[in-house]
């Protein structure tokens, strides 16, 4: 019994000892660095904390290419010569309407001109089975094309109307597989015509949305996912919250050449009645 009350007593000793030895070496460490806690706060405090860099116009490629001292100034394209002026006045009347149209050769003086009176665009027949499709040629450059290049019916043989209704259908909301039994086509053809006709209307949407008057605007991101879990993306979107405009809708990763295209393009939209100070 002597024996264990001994052995419990040094026991305590040896673990007193060993309290006081911890003890002294923190405060032999703290005397000699004592700095050692704030560099510690510091630390964790930058690790808490993300370092937010400051932007800058030169942080954008689209900005460093449009200054001035990085690019040049391109000279104004020429004016074109109307092409009543210069044809011969032998020949038929022009019978049908080129409004809107406008040559697609690269090579073309009349390139994007969609003026009936400037370029040199005529009716030369139509093509089709299911329905009639006018064929116009270039008297300049005897460039043909149809009157569905840019859009998207271009190449394809079902009726417009239908695809309206299949189209019309799937903006409502039905199901691709549904749409797929309804209507008899693959789910891949409609689709296509899907991606198509969101290509047509974001074009559309860029012409179309010029000259708005848009006091107050809210820039927002959504977060999806697709059907695979691992692929996530962001919903870039600029709302008017008066009016419930949206004037900008990107869909990317959240990534900064995502932010600048956003900000690009709203830019675009916003130059054409704004000051510089309020957009830049």
């Amino acid at each position: 019994m002597a024996f264990q009350f001994l052995t419990f007593h040094s026991f305590l000793l040896l673990l007193s000892f060993f309290f006081i030895l911890c003890f002294a070496w923190l405060w032999h460490l703290n005397w000699s660095h004592p700095d050692l806690p704030q560099l510690r706060a510091k630390t964790a405090h930058s690790m808490v904390h993300r370092l937010l860099k400051p932007r800058s116009p030169r942080d954008c490629p689209d900005c460093r290419l449009s200054s001035p001292l990085s690019a040049g100034v391109e000279p104004a394209p020429l004016p074109v010569r109307p092409w009543c002026e210069i044809k011969s006045r032998r020949g038929a009347p022009k019978r049908i309407d080129t409004q809107g149209f406008s040559c697609p050769n690269q090579q073309c003086p009349y390139l994007g001109v969609t003026d009936a009176h400037v370029h040199a665009l005529v009716g030369d027949g139509t093509h089709g089975r299911a329905e009639p499709i006018q064929t116009f040629r270039c008297q300049a450059c005897r460039t043909t094309f149809t009157a569905r290049r840019y859009t998207p019916l271009y190449r394809l043989k079902t009726p417009s109307h239908q695809i309206a209704v299949v189209l019309a259908a799937r903006a409502c909301g039905l199901d691709p597989s549904a749409a797929e039994r309804v209507f008899g086509y693959r789910q891949a053809t409609i689709t296509t015509w899907l991606t198509r006709a969101g290509g047509h209307a974001e074009i559309l949407h860029q012409r179309s949305f010029r000259n708005l008057w848009l006091p107050h605007l809210q820039l927002d991101e959504l977060r999806t996912r697709l059907r695979s879990n691992t692929h996530v993306l962001w919903l870039w979107l600029a709302i008017d919250p008066c009016t419930k405009l949206l004037p900008v809708l990107q869909l990317g990763p959240r990534a900064q050449h995502m932010a600048h295209l956003v900000i690009h393009s709203l830019q675009q939209l916003l130059a054409a009645f704004l000051p510089p100070p309020l957009y830049q």
